[in-house]
């Protein structure tokens, strides 16, 4: 999942939950498997109900309005992509796993929930998120000290994977993860050569949410905002 947990401390109980077509990983700091497939199972069947009544949803590469009557989830992700005006369903594993966070939040202290390199976070652990893998160097890694966040890391993506254009990879610090997602598409789309990585940081820099991002593209680094780059090993 691109997630490194590095802090010594009693250990979170950790267990992986396929649904639909995504897996999340979800950590927290009491057993809660049962209450984590209630809340996934209720979050995809909605999504699945929406998707019949609205197939243009699924299949759009622009931001599409919604009825007042749509699921929580689906207003999720079609605000955070009109934000930046991708299309929603690249939104959509950033708003699954903070939505079950979310639920599970309201009977654990601590608990992350990751799937797809997203990752929604309510801890006071420090933790790094691997945005860069070490493939015979030191690879690069963002370290976050917040307590209630989003974290999206292009390189984490496997099954629903948005272009990001010339980018190597991104990596976006959010208030929440289905509004990093929408940031790290538009931010990849931007960079038509691989050379544009200030371009693309004016993404975030525009967006209201967010408190950082990094972009590796043609030989450069790009960094905005509030974020701390390390390398995977670093504490």
């Amino acid at each position: 999942m691109g997630l490194l947990d590095r802090v010594g401390r009693s250990p979170l109980h950790t267990f992986d939950l396929p649904v639909g077509d995504l897996t999340l990983h979800i950590q927290a700091s009491d057993e809660l498997q049962d209450e984590a497939r209630a809340s996934a199972l209720k979050h995809w069947e909605q999504l699945e109900s929406y998707l019949v009544r609205d197939p243009g949803f699924k299949t759009s590469f622009v931001s599409l309005p919604v009825g007042p009557d749509a699921p929580p989830l689906i207003k999720v992700m079609a605000d955070a992509s009109a934000q930046v005006g991708v299309g929603p369903m690249v939104t959509l594993p950033g708003a699954f796993v903070e939505a079950v966070a979310e639920d599970l939040a309201k009977m654990t202290k601590e608990v992350v929930v990751s799937a797809e390199g997203d990752s929604f976070v309510i801890s006071d652990r420090p933790r790094s998120f691997i945005v860069e893998p070490a493939y015979g160097g030191k690879g690069i890694a963002i370290r976050v000290r917040s307590e209630r966040y989003g974290f999206y890391a292009s390189n984490g993506r496997l099954k629903v994977s948005p272009a990001i254009g010339k980018a190597r990879c991104v990596g976006v610090l959010a208030e929440h993860c289905a509004l990093a997602d929408a940031v790290g598409s538009a931010m990849g789309l931007s960079m038509h050569r691989p050379q544009d990585v200030e371009q693309a940081l004016e993404v975030p820099r525009k967006t209201s949410g967010i408190e950082g991002a990094m972009i590796v593209g043609g030989g450069r680094i790009g960094v905005w905002g509030n974020i701390e780059v390390v390398t995977p090993s670093g504490r």
